[in-house]
């Protein structure tokens, strides 16, 4: 690099960091201001809502120690004893609160001046009057004390009525215990006030009666006053209060509140949590101001419950922040100064960015076009080989049935070999797809809960022909006792399996032995392991084993195979959330593992239920079954054909392109179609969407077949609708199953 490049860059990186630090410096000091001015909004107003709850508790403590006190306890008493001696008392309590409600309210009744002049109800102003000359207010506007029938039975002053068995308050006290009502104005005690009610409890906690306490809300207001006078003798003007109820009703507050005519009506705070912040931008006077809004919830104090008020503090932070703004000011000034030369040596930056980006565009989509020309290569070349492969394996499974047994041994032989080569080729396609689509990200998996004993005996089923061949002895080792769930793909997984056990028997010494087991490893995972008697695998071999196309020399055997196996199990594994592993040493023999993670749920697969099965004693079909076959290629037709027509109960049409196709279905209303996708003219998806529009023909299923192997290709199909996608060559116990599947029953 020349060193005006290297003089060039450093000044840039100065540039850089003197920006970033003036940056930080304005943010550092921004936050920590506002963070400061927000807590400390905070601590005021979790200040004054505790300072609220406590007031309401130490008031409500006092008459809960009251309602101890023997003199009240034997009033009361004595009140319920005298009151159990009337014929009927409730008609004695409605006639006397008729009496009281009817009375003028400014007169007082003998009765009345019995009540208000009794032991206890001089007891109780007394007690109200001490608590007034403390406070310097009326503290308690009203008190009075009630027996179990709800009849007063003293009271500091007159109240609205005689009876308060029908009051909510008393049935709270008398059922619930402790009652505090939200605030309210008391025609009683002429005054804005907090209803009281607590229980007086006999022996075993019986009801005896209840106390009512008018509680003054004055004090309430006067500590918020108190400390707002305080906030005010420094901050004027910057602060504003408001005090809300749970229901929303304003109980107090300083002045005008601007921010909850932009924010929210005041009932939308009571959604909010116990405390927390607003910061919004008003409109004051045609002027922009931002607001910070702090709120603080009432949720009690000891076992008084809280009412949910809520106490709202509204600040300036034109003023509040002014420090800020000074100290940010100057700053910029700073970083100004240095601007226009950072903006010209941008320039150059821009210029060579922008060359440099304009390649990297470039290679880019060099590469997106290579990945695309792979793909569809791969796609058309799948389906050219499929094309060929189906009519290969097709004719040769027909053949290998020798329905009339006229071939000799060594065509029979020859049949076999043409049915396992064109095998061997499909697989071999099949792995380079698999491979291709893994490294392009392009393979999707289905996970389920999937059980390695019933997959293990699927995978065996499978290599029966294989190992009998070889002369191996498989050792099944897992059994339903030990049997475990792992969350997999489980076709994929079986994939992986098969591979280690095909390859356990291809490489394995002649009458070898392999051992299939199962462990529980760490971290609730399970190890699948399976154990060979072969040759075993030299250590410095053992980095190159999962590589693509790599035999670590098996090539120059005959056993054949390209080197994907190994290397498509080790990804799909990864995928799956899973871990391959292996350990071999030459003259021992090897073992190939992976490790899943369990299940924790069981997922019960859904079975065909069985009365939807008919067949008859020789367990075919009981009925004829018509199945249209839409497919271009007259090989293939005559492959299917050939294929059903060994079943004596199916009724086979055939049509060339998807337009004919269509037509039959309406005429014949077949049981089941199979479609091939790639048709001259309308494709094979477009003329499932057609019968799909059709009333006649739109609950007719049908199943694709076809060379297109791709995962979109397949996927496509399934989200429209399909039934089910086989992939050419499908071998004939495929098609068979899924014609089964779908026609069983009619």
């Amino acid at each position: 690099m020349k060193i005006i490049y290297k003089l060039i860059a450093g000044y840039i990186i100065f540039i850089l960091l003197i920006w970033f630090v003036g940056f930080m410096g304005i943010k550092g000091i921004r936050n920590s201001l506002q963070n400061s001015i927000i807590k400390r909004s905070q601590l005021l107003t979790n200040k004054i809502i505790d300072d609220i709850d406590k007031d309401i508790y130490s008031k409500i403590e006092i008459f809960e120690a009251y309602c101890n006190d023997l003199t009240l306890i034997d009033f009361i008493r004595q009140s319920n004893k005298d009151f159990s001696k009337f014929d009927n008392v409730e008609d004695y309590i409605d006639n006397k609160d008729k009496e009281w409600t009817s009375a003028p309210k400014e007169r007082i009744t003998p009765f009345m001046d019995k009540l208000l002049k009794n032991r206890l109800s001089t007891e109780l102003k007394e007690l109200t009057n001490f608590y007034a000359e403390r406070y310097g207010y009326t503290v308690f506007g009203e008190v009075f004390v009630t027996n179990k029938y709800g009849a007063n039975i003293a009271q500091t002053g007159k109240t609205s009525d005689y009876k308060q068995n029908d009051e909510l308050w008393w049935n709270n006290a008398k059922e619930k215990g402790i009652y505090v009502e939200n605030v309210k104005f008391d025609d009683s005690a002429n005054m804005f006030s907090i209803n009281i009610a607590i229980p007086v409890k006999g022996e075993n906690d019986s009801f005896l009666g209840a106390i009512k306490v008018v509680l003054n809300i004055q004090g309430v207001i006067e500590s918020i006053k108190k400390i707002e006078q305080n906030v005010l003798e420094t901050d004027r003007n910057l602060f504003m209060f408001k005090l809300i109820a749970n229901d929303g009703r304003l109980i107090y507050q300083t002045k005008e509140f601007e921010i909850l005519n932009e924010v929210s009506a005041p009932s939308d705070f009571l959604k909010f949590s116990k405390s927390g912040n607003i910061l919004k931008t008003i409109d004051r006077g045609g002027k922009q101001v931002k607001v910070l809004c702090t709120y603080c919830k009432s949720e009690g104090y000891k076992t008084f419950k809280g009412l949910g008020w809520i106490i709202i503090l509204e600040q300036d932070t034109n003023e509040i922040f002014s420090s800020e703004k000074k100290v940010k000011n100057g700053i910029l000034i700073i970083l100004a100064i240095v601007t226009f030369v950072a903006i010209l040596i941008s320039i150059f930056i821009v210029l060579a960015q922008k060359k440099a980006q304009n390649k990297i565009v470039k290679e880019k989509e060099k590469a997106e076009y290579a990945s695309k020309a792979k793909s569809l290569f791969l796609a058309h070349m799948s389906h050219e080989l499929r094309t060929p492969l189906n009519s290969i394996l097709g004719f040769s499974q027909l053949l290998a049935m020798d329905m009339d047994k006229t071939l000799t041994n060594i065509q029979t032989e020859n049949v076999d070999r043409i049915n396992a080569s064109g095998t061997h080729l499909l697989k071999l396609i099949d792995e380079i797809l698999d491979l291709s689509r893994i490294e392009a990200d392009d393979i999707q998996l289905s996970f389920e809960n999937v059980s390695l004993y019933k997959l293990t005996q699927d995978v065996l089923v499978f290599t029966t022909p294989f190992k009998v061949k070889h002369g191996i002895q498989i050792i099944n080792e897992i059994t339903k006792d030990n049997d475990v769930l792992v969350k997999a793909d489980k076709t994929r997984l079986k994939q992986v399996i098969l591979n280690f056990v095909t390859n356990a028997i291809k490489y394995n010494s002649k009458n070898g032995t392999i051992t299939i087991s199962l462990q529980t490893a760490a971290d609730n995972r399970a190890r699948y392991s399976v154990k060979d008697t072969g040759a075993g695998i030299p250590a410095d071999k053992h980095a190159e084993l999962f590589e693509p196309f790599n035999r670590l020399d098996a090539d120059k055997t005959e056993i054949r195979g390209i080197g994907l196996g190994l290397a498509i199990a080790k990804k799909l594994t990864t995928l799956m959330n899973g871990s391959i592993g292996m350990d071999s040493a030459v003259g021992k023999g090897s073992c190939f593992y992976i490790e899943l993670p369990i299940s924790e749920t069981i997922t019960k697969p859904e079975n065909l239920p069985a009365d939807k099965i008919k067949h008859d004693s020789t367990g075919e079909l009981k009925r004829d079954l018509v199945i249209l076959h839409i497919e271009d290629n007259q090989v293939n037709q005559e492959v299917v054909s050939q294929m059903l027509g060994n079943r004596e109960n199916i009724n086979l049409i055939i049509a060339n392109d998807a337009e004919t196709g269509i037509k039959l279905a309406i005429e014949h209303n077949p049981d089941l179609i199979l479609m091939d996708m790639h048709l001259p003219g309308m494709s094979g998806l477009e003329a499932f969407k057609q019968l799909q529009r059709n009333n006649e023909t739109r609950n007719i299923p049908v199943i694709a077949i076809s060379a297109n192997a791709m995962q979109d290709d397949i996927k496509k199909a399934l989200d429209a609708g399909f039934k089910s996608y086989l992939t050419k060559p499908a071998s004939m116990s495929n098609i068979l199953k899924e014609i089964d599947k779908f026609t069983v029953g009619g």
